[in-house]
């Protein structure tokens, strides 16, 4: 069993085939306040939108997720997907129509990155510590059942709206949690408050990669279909 375990680790022996050509499709929701979610960021920094995807692209996507074998680099509490497999059809859908929505927030920037984490169920408090991203905006977007959260006001993002002076220093310095400077940091965002965003299934944070963001402490029901699944572009 451990050979076949060996043997399967980061290949790719089941990625799910699309229900349609999605190229030519809409997968963003029509109800959704685009204008709005634009003058938020505008001013904010910051902007939730829920309801981004349509029902049917919601489905797929989740349903691609937890059947194809993608997932890889495994951390304490969860696992993740980068480009290396990642590539569902609706998500390269998504950034394009993203563009087409959201003019301000995205202006001429380009999709350089983008990933997925899935949890284990008992993550409780722990989580991806404090950190930035290097790129100019970040979109967080939740695909996981509503009913799978036991905590409905917590299990989704914490975000630093004001950083502390230490963001004048490289990311990448403070991005290796194991280093002083690291361990500085964490400890100062202790006590600063952070804008908590409780999870909700389709509901896209959308902020400056500046700003400091973590996972929120977050608990799951048992089961691999319930639990969290983070998507990142």
């Amino acid at each position: 069993a451990r050979v076949l375990a060996q043997n399967a680790l980061s290949r790719r022996l089941h990625v799910m085939p699309p229900s349609r050509e999605w190229g030519h499709t809409s997968v963003i929701g029509a109800s959704t306040d685009w204008e709005q979610g634009d003058a938020a960021y505008k001013s904010d920094d910051i902007s939730i939108i829920d309801g981004l995807l349509t029902e049917e692209a919601l489905a797929e996507l989740r349903e691609w997720c937890l059947q194809s074998t993608v997932w890889q680099d495994g951390r304490d509490g969860y696992v993740g997907a980068y480009r290396e497999g990642f590539a569902p059809p609706i998500l390269l859908r998504l950034a394009e129509q993203l563009h087409e929505v959201l003019p301000t927030v995205l202006a001429n920037h380009t999709l350089k990155m983008f990933w997925a984490h899935h949890y284990d169920s008992e993550l409780n408090d722990q989580g991806i510590a404090p950190h930035v991203d290097e790129a100019a905006v970040n979109i967080n977007l939740w695909l996981s059942l509503a009913e799978a959260n036991l905590d409905p006001e917590r299990g989704g993002l914490r975000i630093w709206r004001k950083p502390p002076p230490a963001l004048s220093q490289s990311a990448k310095t403070y991005n290796g949690y194991s280093t002083k400077q690291g361990a500085a940091l964490q400890a100062e965002l202790e006590h600063k408050p952070a804008v908590v965003i409780p999870h909700a299934p389709n509901r896209a944070v959308i902020f400056h990669s500046d700003l400091w963001h973590s996972s929120d402490g977050a608990k799951f029901a048992h089961g691999y279909r319930n639990r969290r699944i983070n998507l990142t572009l």
